[in-house]
């Protein structure tokens, strides 16, 4: 498998870096300067741990549906690396790279067809599973409570 997901590494998805572990590393104090409850920090940790399990799953999809030069594209998408860099380790030029991951303009319509970002996209938002745990992301962010996230609220431990 060319992408693992990995809980002690540092991925960076859209130029917005974190970490699986840094996720449940919560600041124990808001902007305001009051501190966090204890509450607040077990939905914190419960609300992490639906991100992890979201970005596993991409991990998953990008292994299923990804070809295998996307799917280098991506691991070293993921390193924070320039397109000049991803080319010269792959041994391709800058368009390819560009064009792997925007896809191609089109002169026509001005339009892009193709790219990792808009396939990775389209299977994620056609994935059920994917679908499953944004919903719960947002049924828990609203302070609806489902049976998964109250037994992950009542398992939580530093």
């Amino acid at each position: 498998m060319l992408l693992e997901f990995e809980e002690n590494t540092q991925y960076l998805f859209k130029e917005i870096p974190f970490s699986a572990l840094d996720l449940e590393k919560i600041a124990c104090v808001r902007d305001d300067d009051e501190e966090i409850t204890e509450e607040e920090r077990k939905k914190a940790v419960v609300f992490n741990k639906f991100k992890i399990d979201l970005v596993a799953r991409v991990f998953e999809l990008i292994e299923i549906h990804m070809t295998e030069h996307q799917k280098k594209v991506i691991a070293l998408m993921l390193k924070s690396l320039t397109y000049n860099t991803m080319a010269t380790l792959l041994c391709v030029n800058y368009t390819a790279i560009a064009n792997a991951i925007k896809g191609i303009k089109t002169k026509k319509h001005g339009k892009y067809h193709g790219g990792i970002e808009r396939k990775l996209q389209k299977i994620c938002s056609k994935d059920e599973l994917c679908l499953e745990i944004l919903v719960k992301m947002n049924k828990f962010r609203q302070g609806e409570e489902t049976e998964e996230s109250r037994q992950l609220f009542d398992n939580v431990s530093y």
